[in-house]
């Protein structure tokens, strides 16, 4: 009984070292201020939970942040400029302030190209994200070493999935409820305690209008690079996009 004893308080010590670790990489993480990485989505299934997926297989984002300057989003098929909610986007050879595409008349084909770059300007940074993924956002923290650092993974709680779906946010006025979804997360954190790759899977359970049943399966799979290192201009007529409007005489 006794070693039973021993054992049991072993394992809690170490998932408690285990939480510390994870949540110290966390918080690191949201203060990054200057970082690149890479955003690979795949979808699977009909529609989104909470908006976005639509079955179309992989996408891939590279995402360039800086402190002090708008952040710089690409997709293969479009690239934008970004500060808070105002977006320059790249026509031809000019920039110019991103609006929100008009509903195509009927018989019209939409502009895919408006439509990802709207999806750009929707992309959440991984420092906004990962200052929720937090020892109290698994059921259990699992670790294990891998190359070079430790490997953090387990089952994400409720409250832990809702920052991921697809968006980490609904849309505003939308009359369909949240998806019953559930998710696990893994981490990786380099021996210097920095996160340096993090993997969202999530399966999402809602039914449209008709009463059926949708499910979506989504994994997000981040790569974060040169921190502290990472350099880019925003063009000039970019950036005048964020400049304040002129007050009329």
């Amino acid at each position: 009984m006794a070693k039973l004893m021993v054992v049991a308080a072993l394992a809690l010590l170490a998932g408690r070292a285990a939480d510390e670790d994870l949540d110290k990489a966390a918080a690191k993480a949201a203060e990054m201020g200057n970082y690149s990485c890479t955003v690979t989505v795949k979808v699977e299934g009909g529609g989104g939970g909470g908006g976005g997926g639509d079955g179309r297989g992989n996408q891939s984002v590279e995402l360039q942040v800086k402190a002090d300057a708008p952040w710089h989003v690409k997709s293969a098929d479009a690239e934008i400029y970004k500060k808070g909610e105002v977006a320059a986007v790249k026509e031809g050879d000019t920039w110019k302030r991103l609006e929100r595409p008009q509903r195509p008349q009927e018989g019209e084909e939409p502009d895919r190209k408006a439509i990802a770059a709207q999806m750009l300007r929707g992309v959440r940074a991984p420092h906004e994200l990962l200052k929720d993924l937090k020892s109290s956002s698994f059921k259990e923290v699992k670790k294990e070493d891998g190359e070079g650092g430790r490997v953090y993974s387990g089952e994400l709680t409720a409250e832990g999935v809702k920052p991921f779906l697809m968006g980490g946010r609904r849309r505003a006025g939308g009359d369909q409820p949240a998806p019953q979804a559930t998710g696990t997360a893994k981490v990786w954190v380099n021996g210097d305690g920095v996160i340096t790759k993090y993997e969202i899977n999530i399966e999402a359970k809602r039914k449209n209008r008709e009463g059926d049943e949708i499910t979506t399966k989504s994994t997000r799979t981040v790569e974060i690079k040169d921190v502290g290192t990472t350099k880019y201009d925003v063009p000039e007529a970019a950036a005048k996009v964020f400049e304040p409007k002129k007050s009329e005489k």
